[in-house]
C-alpha cells in the first residue's frame, strides 16, 4: 500500500473512533440525566406521599375523636386519602415494586391506625413499621445514604 492510502485509512479509522467515542459519551450522559430526572420525580412523589400520610393521621385522629365539626373532619380525611392514592399511582409508575407495596402498606396502616376507635399498641407498631419500611426503600430509590 502506498503512503497516501495508509493516510486515508488512518484518517477514516481516527474519524470512526472519534465518532464512536462521542456517541458513547453522549449516550452515557443521557442515561445519567434520565437517572437524575427519575430520582427527582421519585423524591417529589415520596415527599408528597409522606405529607399526605401525615395529613391522613391528623384527619383520622380528628374524625375518631368526635370532632364537633364531623363533616369538615371527614372532608379533610377524604382529601388526604385522595392525595395519598394519587401518590401511590405515581409511585407505581416510576418506582420499583417493593417501594410501591411499601407505600400501599403505609397508607393502609395510617388509615387503620385508629381502627376500632382507639390507637392500640398493635396499630401503632404496624404504622411505625410500615413507615420505617417505606422510608428505607425511598432513601434507596433516591440515593440517600445516611451515616
Amino acid at each position: 500500500m502506498s503512503a497516501q492510502l495508509w493516510a486515508i485509512v488512518g484518517v477514516a479509522v481516527g474519524a470512526l473512533l472519534s465518532f464512536s467515542g462521542q456517541w458513547l459519551l453522549a449516550r452515557q450522559q443521557r442515561s445519567g440525566d434520565r437517572d437524575r430526572e427519575l430520582r427527582g420525580l421519585q423524591r417529589e412523589v415520596y415527599t408528597r406521599l409522606l405529607a399526605a400520610v401525615h395529613r391522613t393521621d391528623q384527619a383520622v385522629t380528628k374524625f375518631v375523636s368526635n370532632d364537633p365539626n364531623e363533616v369538615a373532619a371527614f372532608e379533610e380525611l377524604r382529601q388526604a386519602n385522595i392525595e395519598a392514592q394519587d401518590c401511590i399511582a405515581a409511585i407505581g409508575l416510576i418506582s420499583p415494586r417493593d417501594s410501591y407495596d411499601a407505600a400501599c402498606q403505609l397508607v393502609d396502616a395510617s388509615l387503620q391506625s385508629w381502627e376500632g376507635g382507639t390507637n392500640s399498641t398493635a396499630n401503632a407498631k404496624r404504622r411505625d413499621g410500615a413507615s420505617t419500611a417505606f422510608i428505607t426503600l425511598a432513601r434507596r430509590d433516591i440515593g440517600v445514604k445516611l451515616p
